[in-house]
């Protein structure tokens, strides 16, 4: 009996490439390069700019008008400068940076003295564009071993305030004293008296200014961080102070 091959076919279908998947991860390498390059375009977004481009839309045909937010965040240095200006406006008022009154205490003449007493304000830029702070004397804000606010403090708050209400930042109240231990019946320490002093800031802030209350967190360090020696009476008095931590916090 004659026996019947079969001969096999073969396929004419391609082998697989095995380098097909580098197009795939090539693709979301790309994808993920442009998601984080408009991460950083936002993050560094001009205000200014933001409102002008949406304005242009608005004119355009078919685009419905946007009401742009007035709550768009300045960035920590520039809402520094802003506020700084503003205080500036304000009379027998001395504002300096941080940095100038560090080198100001060791130095006698009157235009050093008068930068590290009395109604002085101090402000620093933290590290990192983390946001800023600013130093609030305590001969501008209470009478000595007192946390009752002086009336004179009031409309340097009322200024800080009005910044206050965009919500983009998280506000540390830090109040300090010098090294003198306090004698005094209703404060037992140093750490009591500069809680009780940021407390009074921000109740001030809250009630009287309307600032909201989630935006603060509150600390009393008495005499534990200094910002100079506590060595003769000019340096005490740099270290007797309120400070207003502004924390970047657009979230």
């Amino acid at each position: 009996m004659a026996q019947t091959y079969h001969r096999e076919r073969r396929s004419t279908e391609p082998a697989p490439n095995p380098n097909a998947w580098m197009i795939t991860f090539a693709d979301l390498c790309t994808l993920l390069l442009t998601f984080f390059v408009l991460l950083f375009s936002m993050s560094s977004l001009n205000d200014r700019a933001f409102r002008n481009t949406f304005q242009n839309f608005s004119k355009a045909t078919g685009i419905l008008a946007m009401k742009v937010d007035e709550r768009v965040a300045l960035r920590p240095y520039r809402l520094m400068r802003e506020m700084v200006k503003s205080l500036a406006d304000l009379e027998k008022l001395d504002i300096a940076s941080l940095e100038k009154v560090r080198r100001a205490e060791r130095i006698k003449d009157d235009d050093a003295q008068r930068m590290i007493s009395g109604n002085a304000i101090w402000y620093e830029e933290l590290e990192n564009e983390a946001g800023f702070s600013f130093i609030l004397g305590q001969q501008l804000l209470f009478e000595s071993g007192q946390a009752v606010l002086n009336p004179k403090a009031h409309p340097i708050l009322e200024k800080l305030a009005q910044f206050m209400k965009s919500g983009f930042y998280a506000i540390y109240i830090d109040g300090h004293t010098d090294d003198v231990p306090i004698r005094s019946e209703r404060f037992g320490s140093n750490e009591e008296l500069s809680l009780a002093r940021a407390e009074a800031v921000m109740e001030y802030l809250v009630v009287r200014c309307g600032a909201n209350p989630k935006l603060f967190a509150l600390g009393g360090y008495g005499s534990s961080h200094p910002l100079v020696p506590n060595v003769a009476g000019s340096q005490k008095a740099v270290n007797r102070r309120v400070e207003l931590i502004f924390h970047w916090n657009p979230a």
